[in-house]
């Protein structure tokens, strides 16, 4: 048999796993509002795995046009020295300059 103590301190400790729990379930019910719903109503977790691995895809084949797009803007601009050069723009600077 349990003394009268022993019953209090089990009491309590019922109670407050009771409150943690509580207050677990509230939190995931908080967390759960933040998807969107699927056709059925619920939490759609499963789409919005997919909606972030599409997300990622995107972000790459985006950072892959970025990345072709700058090189070809300097390679536009290293042409556009070249011709000025072997055009004789230099000479025309230096001329005017002095």
């Amino acid at each position: 048999m349990l003394t009268a103590e022993e019953k209090d301190e089990l009491l309590g400790s019922v109670r407050d796993i009771k409150k943690r729990q509580n207050e677990m379930y509230g939190e995931l019910r908080t967390m759960t509002k933040a998807f969107p719903k699927n056709d059925l109503g619920d939490p759609d977790f499963d789409g919005h795995r997919k909606d972030h691995i599409h997300r990622r895809e995107y972000d790459t084949v985006l950072d892959e046009y970025k990345v072709d797009a700058t090189k070809k803007i300097i390679w536009a601009i290293i042409a556009l020295v070249r011709v000025l050069l072997a055009s004789g723009f230099s000479e025309y600077l230096k001329r005017a300059i002095s």
